[in-house]
C-alpha cells in the first residue's frame, strides 16, 4: 500500500505524496503496490500510469450518488 497520493479528508492538513513518489516506489519495489488517498475517477488514469497494481478507494465510491457500482475504470 501506497498513500495518500492525494488531498483527502481523511488526513487532514498532511501533504499528499504524489503520482512521482508512487512511481517511484513502484519501481523500487519487489512486490506489487496498491495506491490510495484522494482517487477518484478523473485521477485513476494518472494514478495507474505509475505502474502500480491497482488502486484502493473508499471516499468517492460511498459519496457516489445512484449507483453503488464504483465508476468506470474504477476496479
Amino acid at each position: 500500500m501506497f498513500g495518500h497520493v492525494f488531498a483527502t479528508g481523511s488526513k487532514p492538513g498532511l501533504a499528499p505524496r504524489g503520482t512521482a513518489a508512487l512511481a517511484e516506489t513502484v519501481a523500487a519495489s519487489p512486490v506489487p503496490v496498491i495506491a490510495i488517498g484522494g482517487i477518484e475517477p478523473a485521477n485513476v488514469e494518472e494514478v495507474l500510469a505509475t505502474g502500480c497494481a491497482g488502486v484502493a478507494v473508499l471516499s468517492s465510491v460511498l459519496a457516489a450518488s445512484g449507483s453503488a457500482r464504483p465508476a468506470a475504470g474504477v476496479s
